[in-house]
């Protein structure tokens, strides 16, 4: 009975982890499409800007970000919107 609690307890802190993992990629992956698409859009992007877009790990956050990133019409109108995320 314990040896069998032990590899449950085994294989439910490996599907966590797994899940954190994977939270971790698909952020940096969207935290990278958001980069390229300001690319796109404005040309030039300050390396500080990059930086704090791709230091954010929380998913909702950076769907935020990527909203704010369509609607800018300009790069100071981003810095603007981005800025007055808590």
């Amino acid at each position: 009975a314990a040896l069998q609690q032990g590899r449950l307890e085994g294989r439910l802190k490996g599907r966590q982890e797994g899940r954190e993992e994977g939270r971790e990629e698909g952020c940096q992956t969207l935290a990278n499409g958001i980069i390229k698409m300001l690319h796109a859009k404005f040309y030039d992007l300050p390396q500080i800007l990059e930086e704090q877009i791709t230091n954010v790990r929380d998913l909702s956050t950076l769907e935020t970000i990527m909203d704010i990133a369509i609607k800018a019409e300009s790069l100071e109108q981003f810095e603007q919107e981005l800025s007055k995320l808590p």
